[in-house]
């Protein structure tokens, strides 16, 4: 599995994510229209030591692979709650990058 969308039930994508050297990456992007706008690029880095907590609030089998598990949380429609614990710090960020331009 190379990527998965983290979506909810409305198919609103919070996340793309994907395993990067053991880790799980969160990426999204927005594109602005028109002049003002901008664009903009997050990268958030999950480490392993994480996933048995997310396996523990979730109530998943911690011997799954964090892929299936990432899966699991989407096809139950929690992936509102998953970004909301990325968002409030439950889930630790290790790693967060952003960028962003503006088109004038």
């Amino acid at each position: 599995m190379a990527q998965l969308e983290i979506k909810d039930k409305d198919g609103r994508v919070y996340w793309y994510a994907s395993i990067h050297e053991g880790c799980l990456r969160l990426e999204k992007e927005f594109y602005g229209h028109g002049e003002g706008s901008r664009s903009s690029e997050f990268i958030y880095t999950i480490e392993a030591s994480e996933f048995p907590k997310i396996c523990q609030k979730y109530g998943l089998d911690g011997d799954s692979d964090v892929m299936s598990v990432i899966e699991s949380l989407v096809k139950r429609n929690r992936a509102g709650q998953f970004n909301n614990d990325i968002v409030t710090g439950f889930i630790t960020v290790a790693d967060k990058f952003s960028w962003i331009t503006f088109d004038d």
